[in-house]
C-alpha cells in the first residue's frame, strides 16, 4: 500500500445513515439490501467478511468470509428468516495519482437492520455505510492535509457506488456523520469543491 502522507485510517469517520421502506417485508428488504451492497461495492472495493444476526441466535451469530456471489448471498440469507441485522466489511480498491490501484483493508462496512429487534414489519430499516478512511476528503487530515489530487482521483466512484445504491433499493441518506471534514461530506457523497485553497 502507498504511504499515506494525505489521508488517514480510523475507526467512523465518516457515516452515512440511511432508512429504507420495508413495505410490510422486512426480511425481504433486508436480503435486497444486502445483495443490491454486494453487487455495488464491487465497483470501489471487495468484500470480506459478512455477520448475520438474528432473533434466535442472537448478534453475530454466523459469519462468512471470502468471495462474496451477491446472488448467492440472497440464497443463504433465505434460510434465516429471523435475520435482525447484515453486517459486511469491505477493503477498498483505490487509485494513486498515477492510476495505480493499491488496496486500503478494511476500509468500508456496512449494515442493514431492524430499528429495533422486535419492530413491526412496516417500519422502515436502519442501514449504514460508514468509511475507516478519508482518502476520498480534498482536505484531509492526513500529515498533509492537500489531499485534492487522490479525492479527485476516486471520490467521484464512491459518489457513483452510493448514487446508485440509493436508486436500486430507494433507500435515502437521513443524516450524515463526518465532524471533520465540514462542508466536504453531504448527503450526495464527497463534495469536490476546492477547500484547500
Amino acid at each position: 500500500m502507498m504511504a499515506a502522507e494525505t489521508w488517514r485510517t480510523k475507526s467512523g469517520i465518516i457515516m452515512f445513515h440511511l432508512e429504507m421502506l420495508s413495505h410490510g417485508k422486512p426480511l425481504v428488504a433486508i436480503r435486497r439490501a444486502t445483495k443490491t451492497f454486494l453487487q455495488q461495492v464491487e465497483t470501489i472495493g471487495t468484500a470480506t467478511t459478512v455477520d448475520l444476526s438474528t432473533r434466535s441466535g442472537g448478534e453475530d451469530v454466523l459469519r462468512w468470509t471470502g468471495i462474496f456471489d451477491p446472488v448467492r448471498m440472497y440464497q443463504y440469507l433465505e434460510a434465516y428468516p429471523d435475520t435482525t441485522r447484515v453486517w459486511i466489511n469491505c477493503d477498498l480498491r483505490c487509485q494513486d495519482d498515477g492510476r495505480r490501484e493499491f488496496v486500503i483493508p478494511g476500509g468500508l462496512y456496512f449494515w442493514v437492520q431492524l430499528m429495533e429487534v422486535n419492530s413491526p414489519p412496516e417500519k422502515p430499516l436502519e442501514l449504514n455505510i460508514t468509511l475507516d478512511t478519508d482518502i476520498y476528503i480534498p482536505k484531509s487530515w492526513g500529515r498533509k492535509r492537500d489531499n485534492r489530487t487522490l479525492a479527485a482521483c476516486n471520490a467521484p466512484r464512491f459518489n457513483q457506488f452510493l448514487a446508485v445504491f440509493l436508486e436500486q433499493t430507494g433507500a435515502t441518506v437521513e443524516s450524515v456523520s463526518a465532524d471533520d471534514y465540514y462542508g466536504q461530506v453531504d448527503v450526495t457523497g464527497i463534495v469536490l469543491h476546492d477547500p484547500c485553497d
